[in-house]
């Protein structure tokens, strides 16, 4: 039997300047995907004249994307760690360089380094149903390890 249970999830996300004891995310939304990882491209293909196949490898970063509960302690200090790194008229961001460690159920450990939070809601939305909206917090990465 194969156990794919979710429950026990944790990501420790480290920012530089802004956490540099890091947050601990455990509070995960239920109405988005919690923890959501997409598909790398590793390579575009082709075919030559002939029917050759031709391919190119390229990089890709890996990412994730963090869903946490509306008003909770890490929705809070992610909205502060994506406030610090935005750029605006007159606002120079914080730079933070970001490492992330992601302790999946199953005990496994992924290391991600090397990376910035590069999109977030400042403020919380409200749905339809007078609900608070979930928010989504996207990490990108030079590298990852496990």
């Amino acid at each position: 039997m194969k156990d794919v249970s979710g429950i026990g999830l944790k990501i420790t996300i480290i920012a530089s300047i802004t956490y540099p004891m890091g947050i601990t995310v455990t509070s995960f939304s239920d109405d988005s995907d919690p923890f959501d990882v997409p598909e790398s491209a590793l390579a575009e293909y082709g075919m030559g004249l002939n029917g050759d196949l031709v391919i190119n490898r390229r990089p890709s970063a890996p990412e994730f994307t963090v869903a946490v509960i509306p008003g909770s302690e890490e929705d809070i200090a992610l909205t502060r760690l994506a406030e610090a790194n935005r750029v605006s008229r007159n606002k120079i961001g914080y730079r933070d360089e970001i490492t992330a460690t992601v302790e999946l159920p199953n005990g496994d450990l992924v290391t991600f380094s090397g990376g910035a939070i590069v999109a977030a809601p400042l403020v919380t939305g409200v749905s339809g149903n007078g609900r608070q909206k979930t928010k989504l917090f996207k990490f990108v990465f030079e590298g990852r390890v496990g």
